[in-house]
């Protein structure tokens, strides 16, 4: 991990040192294809480009997170039963009959007022011993159904049994979360359902510096992504669910939320994007807009490098023409992604075409030795 992030900041260092040079129009014929000003590098062979246009802001919005009752959730809840496991402490009481009440060392405890119950903790085996009866598999079973094995086996030595099973310590199951939390913590599978909000609130909730965007659950080697946003910004509740055994929560931070405000703007800057996100106009308006004594109004561009294109082109440029007024609503609609390149060119300009050949293979070198890095 520590290689693969060494990588990425040399290969982005590489790759905002190539947007410092002053660049040229950039021509777009069919929205796919960028014609060569005095280059011999066909940048067609490494990037799609596209107009930023009302169909292709359509095309790209993403539908709005609405509020959702979890049916599946609710359903989990209800018929929700804890197993006992390895590490439990049980307790044990048979009505009027004290002697029977045993410690988790197994020696014969002495119920009171105060302190009416004993303990007895399951064996690495799964099980438990008990007056009478010796060794009672409990492993995976629920309170109810340990119940009623003990009763049945009981029942031979004591007329109809009275008894009361519970969990007093829960010690065998865990759930994690780490990360921008505000103290990372080993959270116990109860009898009472841990849902992933009741492990955000139980630790205090996230930080500031939190990415509540991309939360990642692991279960059973396998990564799911939630939005914590969606969850407690919008309502959707289909972000949330019950922790099990094992499950790993960990919430990442916005360190890598970032957009790079570059070429003819009135600031240069590196912006850190809020968990709603940011539009593309947002972020000009924080560069303090373009330069306009040198700027080019129809050259504002949005590089995105993309993994695994289907035609093994490396990344899009995406390109708004801020020369029609109109141009700016399109901006507001435009949602940048994390680590997007914003580029402003200047007028007159006549080497915008060796600039992009010069960014790509750095983004095609970074992608490759990233991808690779990843496997391990």
């Amino acid at each position: 991990m520590k290689f693969k992030n060494i990588v990425i900041g040399i290969a982005s260092a590489q790759i905002l040192a190539a947007c410092t040079i002053p660049g040229s129009v950039l021509k777009v014929n069919d929205k796919h294809v960028v014609q060569q000003a005095d280059a011999n590098v066909s940048i067609d062979e490494l990037v799609d480009v596209y107009p930023i246009t009302p169909l292709l802001i359509q095309r790209m919005q993403k539908p709005n997170a609405v509020s959702a009752d979890n049916q599946r959730l609710m359903q989990s809840m209800r018929q929700y039963q804890y197993r006992v496991q390895a590490g439990d402490v049980l307790s044990v009481v048979v009505w009027d009959h004290p002697e029977l009440m045993v410690n988790s060392a197994g020696a014969s405890v002495t119920a009171t007022k105060e302190s009416p119950r004993g303990g007895v903790m399951v064996n690495a085996d799964g099980t438990i011993y008990y007056p009478y009866i010796g060794n009672v598999q409990v492993a995976g079973k629920t309170a109810n159904e340990i119940r009623s094995t003990i009763t049945a086996r009981l029942s031979k030595f004591i007329n109809k049994p009275q008894l009361d099973v519970s969990v007093v310590q829960y010690r065998s199951q865990r759930a994690y979360i780490s990360g921008a939390v505000k103290a990372s913590a080993q959270l116990p599978i109860t009898n009472v359902p841990l849902t992933l909000l009741d492990a955000v609130n139980s630790v205090g909730g996230y930080n500031e510096n939190a990415d509540i965007q991309r939360i990642k659950v692991t279960r059973n080697g396998q990564d799911l992504s939630v939005s914590l946003y969606d969850l407690m910004q919008n309502g959707d509740l289909q972000q949330n669910f019950i922790l099990k055994d094992g499950d790993v929560v960990y919430i990442p931070t916005n360190e890598q939320m970032k957009v790079h405000i570059l070429g003819e703007v009135t600031k240069q800057t590196t912006l850190r994007m809020d968990p709603g996100g940011m539009n593309l106009t947002e972020a000009l308006g924080e560069a303090s807009g373009i330069n306009n004594n040198i700027a080019n109004a129809k050259g504002v561009f949005v590089i995105r490098a993309e993994a695994g294109m289907s035609n093994n082109k490396v990344g899009k440029i995406y390109q708004l023409d801020l020369s029609d007024a109109s141009a700016h609503v399109l901006g507001t609609q435009f949602q940048l992604q994390p680590n997007d390149v914003v580029y402003v060119t200047a007028a007159p300009v006549a080497r915008w075409n060796r600039v992009m050949s010069n960014i790509f293979p750095s983004v095609s070198n970074l992608l490759s030795i990233t991808n690779t890095a990843g496997q391990f």
